[in-house]
C-alpha cells in the first residue's frame, strides 16, 4: 500500500518520502490541475482524494490506446473533443458531478 504524508500544520508540506503518493483534494486539483498533471506526468506518485475514495494519476502514452482498444490518434482526439463539447454543455446546464453521463 502507498504510503502518504500528512501536514503538521494546516499548510501542505512540501517535504515527502521519496516515492510516496502525493494526495490531492479535488477542490486542490481543480484550481492547480496544470502544476497536478505535470507533477504526474514527471514519474510523481499523485492521485486526487474523492471522499474516502482517491483517483490515481498516470501517463498513459497514445500507442497504448491503438494497441489496447484500436483507437488511431485522430479518432482519440476526436472523442476527446466530443466528450469535452458535452461536458461544457452539461456544466452549462447546472449538470455536473459524479452523476454526469460523458461517456
Amino acid at each position: 500500500m502507498a504510503t502518504t504524508t500528512k501536514p503538521a500544520s494546516s499548510k501542505r508540506s512540501t517535504e515527502r518520502a521519496p516515492g510516496s503518493l502525493q494526495l490531492f483534494t479535488s477542490s486542490e486539483a481543480r484550481r492547480d490541475w496544470k502544476k497536478v498533471t505535470e507533477r504526474a506526468l514527471a514519474g510523481e506518485k499523485v492521485a486526487i482524494l474523492i471522499g474516502k475514495r482517491a483517483v490515481a494519476l498516470r501517463p498513459v502514452e497514445l500507442t497504448y490506446a491503438e494497441e489496447e482498444y484500436g483507437v488511431g490518434e485522430t479518432e482519440l482526439h476526436g472523442k476527446a473533443q466530443e466528450i469535452l463539447k458535452r461536458a461544457r454543455k452539461e456544466r452549462a446546464e447546472g449538470k455536473t458531478g459524479s452523476g454526469s453521463n460523458l461517456l
